[in-house]
């Protein structure tokens, strides 16, 4: 269902102002009441997820203490919201720097992120919950990878998804104790 309200072998340039404010919810006469363009359409898209990453990515930074349980949680709770918005997630990573132009605080938005996961990372290296060796950046990378690539067309429940990817990932990273 969401290859057909937004396809992304056509992307952004090549879908119609009508497909973007159908994914939206809108109708094409109140389409244009409420919003004049397909950007101002994307940028209200985009916003609603962004808006609800940061929410979910706050609860996850004031109810865990260690970086493993919020890095775990931050897979989770992304993985969740990308579930939720799954059109808008497809929008954002397929044409993202088609639309730092459209919002203009995506940019910001998008270093916030990374910010968030790198200092995560860097804070379990500091707390020797993480091997030493680990390079934050490319374990964001890798995550946001490993994130992207879920569809709900598949066999398995996100939840299950989310908890395996966070194990999987932290037991790569996670320093084994050291048995004397």
């Amino acid at each position: 269902m969401w290859r057909q309200r937004y396809s992304l072998k056509k992307g952004y340039q090549r879908t119609t102002t009508r497909e973007v404010g159908a994914l939206a919810g809108l109708g094409t006469g109140s389409m244009y009441y409420y919003l004049s363009s397909k950007e101002e359409i994307v940028k209200e898209l985009i916003g609603r997820y962004w808006t609800d990453l940061s929410q979910a990515y706050n609860v996850v930074r004031s109810s865990t203490n260690s970086a493993e349980s919020r890095l775990a949680g931050l897979i989770q709770a992304s993985m969740a919201v990308s579930h939720q918005y799954i059109e808008e997630d497809a929008i954002l990573h397929q044409d993202w720097l088609a639309h730092k132009d459209i919002e203009p605080n995506l940019i910001k938005w998008m270093d916030q992120l990374k910010h968030e996961w790198i200092s995560t990372i860097s804070e379990g290296i500091e707390e020797a919950s993480f091997k030493t060796d680990t390079d934050p950046t490319l374990v964001y990378r890798m995550i946001m990878g490993a994130i992207s690539w879920y569809r709900p067309s598949g066999q398995y429940p996100i939840d299950d998804i989310a908890r395996s990817q966070a194990s999987v990932l932290l037991s790569g990273i996670r320093r084994e104790a050291h048995h004397e």
